[in-house]
């Protein structure tokens, strides 16, 4: 495996860049919790959407002695999917539009931001979260 270390803490596989039969994926270059990585922001956005949909439902939960415990705890961990696999709950749906609202709200960067995600030796295959998404 080759690995490219591109600074004090973020390192990457780069060999899925170059062997299009790599299979050992990476994920800094993709990463959402650096602030110069180009998923940073959305995954902001997503994230507040799950911390809003999880605080109303436990706060719904503890002012309501009726409701099921375990249906609530079902509710939150509802946010926890990949795209692929959604289901079109409540909370799933609002972190789609989030989603959406960031990307249609690039404008003319979408090309560039589906080329940054993209493996360099096969710009016509996105990678699976732009994939998902689009």
């Amino acid at each position: 495996m080759v690995y490219l270390a591109l600074g004090p803490r973020l390192i990457m596989n780069h060999q899925v860049f170059t062997n299009p039969d790599a299979s050992d994926p990476t994920h800094s270059m993709l990463s959402k919790d650096h602030f110069g990585l180009i998923l940073n922001e959305p995954a902001g956005k997503v994230a507040k959407v799950v911390v809003e949909h999880s605080v109303n439902v436990i706060v719904a939960a503890w002012t309501d002695q009726n409701q099921d415990p375990n249906e609530a705890i079902n509710k939150v961990l509802e946010a926890m999917h990949h795209p692929y696999y959604s289901q079109g709950t409540e909370v799933q749906n609002a972190m789609f539009e989030e989603f959406n609202k960031w990307f249609g709200g690039l404008g003319s960067d979408q090309t560039e931001v589906i080329s940054r995600l993209s493996k360099v030796n096969d710009c016509s295959v996105p990678c699976l979260l732009a994939n998902a998404y689009l």
